[in-house]
């Protein structure tokens, strides 16, 4: 699409008033810059490409938060997109040079969110700051759902020596010194790491007035509770309605009535029975994993795909999930991605997902009211992003 004359005019007079805090006047100049400079719709579309070299076409400071879901590099399924590029640090260099356009096209103070596996959530953590992110906290996000991918050693071993091995039943005796015995723990916590441009001014607050970000959204994301609790830091207020001030004077305790919630914590639960024995579900914000209807959720024309292998133990390598017509391996929850994206996104902010799949984070941000702009690699995830886009439910 090459751009017109009326493109360039519009794009032109765009760049002459957009100023740092003019949220609707920045959404246009990328969609501008991207339609004028190289032919492309980046705002509220999923372009399919490269994030590396797609991210090189959005103009700096233009972004208000980065929500995405990189490769953990594990070799997940054995799959391509997931392997370690050759070894940590060549895995890490590669994140990072992906992360270091994140963050020029990230407004200063701005934040992200980026997901990561407990194993190799410390990669990720290093191509952060390496990319000059800073590190200010890591979500977790509890399940009970996950199903261990582990070895049995004792079968491995009767295997090798080519003895049958009934089901939970070591012959060899080599193989009994190793029953009950694997190599992997069961899956329960996945991690979202904060990180945060560096500011542009001295302060929070006047990097807040100059770019609008720079800050969390405590009270969209308060925990819903019927207890008492103080008004600014969602703690429980005690049992009495007065204390005592530095003069043992008798005083009403202020925010004794707080009704916005409690104080979002660093750490989110699935709302699963196993998870809501250790945690009360009052004091956490709560998302259990997308359904499988979520999943498919405008895809009612399209054909289901085969099944996907992700809860089969190490030794069942042939099982898989029943057919899906969203066959992407990491679907996340809408009620997860909302979430997310309310801590860290302005109003009217642009969020970005160079890592978009099939558009779970694209979804969200379209439903909060939010521009949004995704990177997909896979035309077949871009084609399952956008009709979930399209869906009129």
């Amino acid at each position: 699409m090459q751009p017109t004359d009326k493109d360039l005019k519009e794009f032109k007079a765009v760049w002459r008033e957009c100023r740092p805090g003019q949220l609707l006047a920045r959404a246009k100049l990328v969609e501008l810059a991207g339609r004028v400079l190289h032919g492309k719709k980046f705002i509220n579309n999923v372009t399919i490409g490269d994030c590396l070299e797609v991210l090189k076409l959005i103009p700096d400071n233009s972004i208000d938060s980065v929500v995405t879901d990189p490769p953990a590099g594990i070799g997940f399924m054995n799959k391509e997109w997931d392997s370690d590029k050759g070894g940590r640090d060549k895995w890490i260099e590669w994140l990072a040079r992906i992360l270091c356009e994140c963050n020029r096209v990230l407004k200063p103070g701005g934040h992200a969110l980026v997901w990561a596996l407990p194993r190799t959530s410390h990669w990720t953590a290093f191509a952060l700051e390496n990319a000059g992110f800073e590190i200010r906290d890591i979500q977790h996000h509890l399940f009970g759902t996950g199903f261990p991918k582990s070895l049995n050693i004792s079968k491995a071993i009767d295997r090798k020596q080519e003895v049958k091995h009934p089901k939970n039943t070591p012959i060899s005796e080599s193989a009994k010194q190793w029953q009950g015995w694997g190599t992997a723990l069961k899956p329960a916590v996945e991690h979202w790491l904060l990180a945060r441009k560096p500011l542009s001014e001295k302060t929070i607050a006047e990097n807040v007035l100059k770019w609008d970000v720079g800050g969390l959204n405590i009270d969209a994301c308060r925990v819903e509770t019927d207890e008492v609790i103080s008004a600014e830091y969602g703690q429980r207020s005690g049992t009495g309605r007065y204390s005592w001030n530095l003069k043992k004077k008798k005083i009403e305790k202020q925010g004794l009535w707080n009704t916005k919630g409690r104080f979002p914590a660093n750490l989110i639960h699935d709302g699963s029975p196993i998870v809501l024995a250790e945690l009360p579900k009052a004091r956490f914000f709560y998302c259990a994993k997308a359904s499988k209807a979520e999943r498919d959720l405008g895809l009612e024309n399209m054909e289901a795909k085969a099944g996907i292998r992700t809860n089969a133990p190490r030794e069942n390598e042939a099982a898989r999930t029943k057919p899906t017509k969203n066959n992407h391996p990491t679907v996340k929850a809408q009620a997860l991605m909302q979430y997310l994206i309310k801590l860290i996104t302005p109003p009217n902010g642009i969020v970005l997902d160079c890592f978009a799949g099939s558009g779970s984070t694209l979804v969200a941000a379209k439903t909060l009211g939010h521009p949004f702009i995704g990177i997909e690699k896979f035309q077949g995830y871009v084609d399952i992003a956008k009709a979930r886009l399209n869906n009129n439910h």
